[in-house]
Formats: structure tokens, C-alpha cells, sequence
């Protein structure tokens, strides 16, 4: 190691590494298989809830742009505690929140504080490593960082069940304050701090984005997280809301997920000493492609059913096409309306909105 870390040791500072780096799959993977719920606990649309995950990838983006060239000039310590404690009092706000919007804006300065933590992590690899061992360091962080993201559904179904959405956000922050005590025992790795005025640090992104060759592979390498981030959006209220399946069955189904893409970069590594590495990436581009396009025809396939059979999803009921399908005024909860035909059909329901209880049948 460049700078050695008395208090942290090797062991204790691939630790805090692999905190800080597991922030981003936590904040957003934690509270997915709640957003049905607090959808209805809001009264508003999946589209205004599914802005809490938007604005928050917009402001985490923001946020790395913003905290990386400034930790060059102050040091990499003082910017993660004061991220950190940005991160701790947004996420309670996010817990105490009333209405969408101020869960929205909330959750916007939650992102521009977690792209704080997750860049300076990244700087302190490369403050405090170099060439073969870095690689190593990254390599054994980010295989840890994944287990992130099997867990944090999982962990968010089991609070949901127990409490509700509130306590995610209480997790978040408790997880930050664990952050921030091992963040006390790290010695500053910034040894000659820069002089250079900020903006022109800042400047220096627009000079790089100027480059052909640089945008050409962002804009390519940015196609696939668009797609991830579309399904995370997306696959809450598909799995929960349209195939009835419960809070806790989607978690391990996300869980599962998250397991296959940990096998990716090992099979890249096996595939890539037979095969040319464009070779690898036109053949994961095409995986996408197909699976993507047969995802759609299975869902026109289920809406074609849908109106063929009369059942549907009560949360569709405003839009059912099959004769009758309104729902009935009164209801005490949006998510277990009926169709108001001449006989419609309910079925038991516990108040939660999980499983098999939202189906409902059409006159």
C-alpha cells in the first residue's frame, strides 16, 4: 500500500471499501419490493414512485462529477463524512416523509450524497494502490460489492413484512453511520492536495467528453445499465402486481438475478481467452436484444388474455377493455377495487396486497 492505515490494517480497509462501494446497490435495490405498496399508501402512480429511483441515478451521477475533482483539493476524509452526514439526515427525511414529492426531493439530495461516498471509495483504491495489486484490490471489492444486491431486496421484503417502507430508509441511515465509524479510523490518503482552481477540474470533463473515441464507448457501455435501470423500475410491479406474486417471492426472484450477473465477469474472463473480446460483447448485446424482445411479446401475450378471459389485475381496472370493468366507487383501498359488473368476483385479501389476491374477475 502507498499510504498505510495503522488503525484500518489491509483486512479493516478492504472493509471500508467494500462499504462505501455497496452503497449504490443498497440505496436502490433495498426498497424495490415496497413500491407497489407505496404507491397505494401515497395514492399516486407507479410513474411518480418510480421517480424516486430516477432522480436519485440523475443525482448520484451528478454528485460523482462533483465530489471527485473537490476531494483532490480538501482531502478524501472531509468529503466522506460530509457526504455521509448529507446521506444520514436524507435518509431520514426520506423515512418521515408525507407525500411523493417530498420523498422525490429527498431522495435527489440522498443521490448527490451517495455519489460522494461512491467516488471518493474508488480514489482511495487508486490513491493507495498501484498497477497488478489495484487491479487485485478492485477485482476482490467488486466481487464482494455484489452480494449487495441479493441481499438488499431480500432484507427490504423481511422489514416490509415486519414494519414498512419507513424502516428501509432507517436502514439506510444506520448503514451510513456504520460508514462513517469506519471512516474515523481512516488516515487521509491525499498526501499533496491540489492547487488548481475547482472549475477548471470540472472543465476538464468536457474536454474528455470531446473525445470521439471516449463518447462512442459511453454512449455503447451505457446501453445495458439503461436497460438494468428500466427493469429495476419496472420489475416490482410486474412480478407483484402482475403475476400476483408476494413481497417476499420477489425478492428472492430479484435476489436470483443478482446471482446470475455475478457469474458475468467470470465467464467474460473464460470466454475472452478463446474468443475475441468484440466478439464476447456483440454476443451479450444480442442475449439482450432477444431476451428483451420475447419479455414484450410475452406481455402483449398476457394482455391479449387479459381481455380474452375477463381477469385482470385490479390496478388495471381503470383501463380494463372487457364490458363493466370500473371499479366500484367506495372502495376503502385503491389496490383491491372490484369491476363493477353484474357479478364480479372478490377474492380474499389480507390488506397487503401480496399474492393472488389482486386478481379479480370481469362480469
Amino acid at each position: 500500500m502507498n499510504v498505510e492505515q495503522p488503525r484500518l490494517g489491509r483486512r479493516g480497509t478492504l472493509v471500508l471499501l467494500i462499504v462505501l462501494g455497496a452503497f449504490p446497490p443498497l440505496t436502490m435495490d433495498l426498497y424495490l419490493p415496497a413500491l407497489p405498496h407505496m404507491a397505494d399508501t401515497f395514492g399516486t402512480s407507479h410513474a411518480m414512485i418510480n421517480l424516486t429511483l430516477g432522480a436519485y441515478m440523475v443525482a448520484f451521477s451528478v454528485g460523482m462529477l462533483f465530489w471527485g475533482p473537490l476531494s483532490e483539493r480538501t482531502g478524501r476524509k472531509p468529503i466522506l463524512f460530509t457526504a455521509l452526514a448529507i446521506y444520514i439526515i436524507s435518509s431520514l427525511l426520506c423515512a418521515l416523509s408525507s407525500s411523493v414529492e417530498g420523498l422525490i426531493a429527498f431522495r435527489t439530495v440522498q443521490g448527490l450524497a451517495g455519489g460522494g461516498v461512491t467516488v471518493v471509495g474508488t480514489s482511495i483504491v487508486k490513491d493507495m494502490f498501484d498497477g497488478r495489486e489495484r487491479e487485485k484490490v478492485m477485482a476482490t471489492v467488486m466481487s464482494l460489492v455484489i452480494i449487495a444486491p441479493m441481499v438488499a431486496p431480500v432484507l427490504g421484503a423481511f422489514l416490509l413484512k415486519v414494519a414498512s417502507w419507513h424502516a428501509m430508509f432507517v436502514v439506510l441511515a444506520l448503514f451510513a453511520c456504520v460508514a462513517g465509524g469506519l471512516v474515523m479510523l481512516y488516515r487521509e490518503t491525499v498526501e499533496e492536495k491540489s492547487t488548481a482552481p475547482i472549475l477548471k477540474s470540472w472543465n476538464r470533463l468536457g474536454v474528455v467528453l470531446k473525445n470521439p473515441h471516449f463518447a462512442y464507448l459511453l454512449l455503447l457501455f451505457s446501453l445495458v445499465p439503461m436497460c438494468l435501470t428500466a427493469f429495476l423500475g419496472s420489475a416490482a410491479y410486474v412480478y407483484i402486481d402482475g403475476f400476483g406474486m408476494s413481497e417476499q417471492t420477489f425478492s428472492f426472484i430479484f435476489a436470483f438475478n443478482a446471482v446470475c450477473a455475478a457469474f458475468g465477469p467470470t465467464l467474460y474472463l473464460r470466454l475472452s481467452r478463446r474468443l475475441p473480446v468484440q466478439s464476447i460483447i456483440l454476443g451479450c448485446f444480442l442475449v439482450v436484444i432477444v431476451t428483451g424482445g420475447h419479455d414484450v411479446v410475452d406481455r402483449g401475450a398476457i394482455a391479449v388474455d387479459v381481455c380474452r378471459t375477463g381477469r385482470h389485475d385490479d390496478h388495471r381496472c381503470d383501463h380494463c377493455a372487457c364490458a363493466g370493468g370500473k371499479p366500484v366507487a367506495g372502495s376503502a383501498d385503491k389496490r383491491h377495487r372490484l369491476c363493477g359488473g353484474p357479478d364480479p368476483v372478490q377474492r380474499h385479501h389480507d390488506g397487503r396486497g401480496g399474492g393472488a389476491d389482486r386478481v379479480r374477475q370481469c362480469p
